[in-house]
């Protein structure tokens, strides 16, 4: 967590000339809880003029979504964690054989099986740690308040060690 994966998808979804090349915009928040009924329910939630939000009955569910999603979409499904193929299979299945073409699913997740899972392509995006002199001065800006702290040589000793333990991580900063 931390290293900007929902901040890079943020800026894609919201960018204009992204929006522009799409009918439907679709942000589900996932984390560690894969239902296909709710991801679904969610999913049927944000198409206007749907008729199938309140069911239960996956079938039900996939039904509205191959019936109210015909335009063209991109999905973000944020913080991704399942890795059975098999569930995966389910809750795209829909979406796989929605009317218009062009759609696109964008997945952010800490495991990379999970990207491959979601994929038929190998595009992915390994998001590293900052660089270590970038990290640094944004490192003395969280501890000291100022990126140019030049004070106490043993406390920086001490937060250089921290922050090589960090790995350029700005969350855990």
């Amino acid at each position: 967590g931390g290293w900007g994966k929902t901040t890079l998808a943020r800026l894609v979804y919201h960018d204009p000339e992204v929006k522009d090349k799409f009918d439907i915009m679709l942000w589900i928040y996932v984390s560690a809880n894969f239902d296909e009924v709710k991801l679904t329910q969610g999913i049927l939630e944000q198409i206007p003029e749907c008729e199938f939000k309140s069911a239960k009955n996956l079938t039900v569910l996939q039904r509205g979504i191959n019936k109210y999603l015909t335009k063209r979409f991109l999905l973000v499904l944020d913080d991704m964690w399942e890795e059975s193929e098999g569930r995966w299979d389910k809750l795209l299945a829909p979406l796989r054989s929605a009317q218009a073409k062009g759609n696109v699913l964008l997945v952010t997740t800490r495991k990379l099986s999970v990207a491959r899972i979601t994929s038929n392509t190998e595009a992915h995006i390994d998001l590293d740690g900052m660089k270590k002199d970038d990290f640094w001065l944004f490192f003395k800006r969280c501890i000291f308040g100022d990126e140019n702290y030049q004070g106490q040589r043993k406390l920086q000793n001490i937060a250089k060690k921290i922050a090589t333990r960090l790995n350029g991580n700005p969350f855990a900063a």
